[in-house]
């Protein structure tokens, strides 16, 4: 203990006492500094990052949504896409009704038939095989209906156009679409022409591509 106190100089003394002054003061100041009097000139540059910055002080840094920019350049055009399969197309339809006969065709889910009888007009009939109905839709041209196209507009289990004409040539054409709902919600096209006394029907018929 001598020995200790024996090395006790001014200096150790004086050096003692400055480093409890610092050691108090900067506690002071850690703790007794004012409310809001850290600001921008107090903190240096990039000291203060993203992470430190409170949800409410991130918020408030978002400013209002800008307007809509220019649309940008149209960009470069597709591939070509693969080609569909290749659809029905028109059916020919030529078929030779003897006299005092009468021909029953299925086309497109509809029966067709056709009636050439001497004595009688020549007849084409729409109908629902198995007596369902068929409904449709188009034009008709007939001397029967007088000169010129005229409307048709059916819906029934039997739909007849009738044939007519100066002398005794007789003719009956039909343009139009028709479907047995009950087989297929898709419309076959009919365009079909019956004359007497060749009585021979001929024209065409297309399928829809449509279930």
């Amino acid at each position: 203990m001598k020995a200790a106190l024996g090395k006790l100089t001014y200096a150790n003394v004086v050096a003692t006492i400055a480093l409890f002054v610092a050691l108090g003061g900067a506690s002071y100041a850690a703790t007794q500094l004012p409310k809001n009097s850290v600001g921008a000139k107090q903190l240096k540059t990039g000291a203060v990052t993203p992470p430190k910055l409170s949800k409410k002080a991130k918020a408030a840094l978002a400013g209002a949504r800008g307007a809509q920019g220019a649309p940008g350049a149209i960009g470069p055009q597709g591939p070509e896409g693969q080609r569909g399969p290749q659809g029905p197309g028109a059916v020919t339809v030529d078929q030779h009704v003897p006299t005092n006969f009468s021909r029953q065709l299925v086309l497109g889910g509809v029966e067709v038939m056709t009636i050439c009888q001497s004595g009688l007009v020549p007849q084409i009939t729409l109908r629902g095989p198995g007596g369902g109905e068929v409904e449709g839709f188009g034009t008709e041209n007939s001397y029967f209906s007088g000169t010129g196209i005229f409307p048709v507009d059916f819906r029934s289990e039997t739909t007849s156009f009738n044939g007519n004409g100066p002398g005794s040539t007789k003719t009956i054409d039909i343009d139009l679409v028709a479907r047995n709902p009950a087989v297929s919600k898709a419309f076959t096209r009919f365009d079909l022409h019956l004359e007497y006394p060749t009585c021979q029907l001929v024209g065409t018929y297309t399928p829809s591509t449509l279930g």
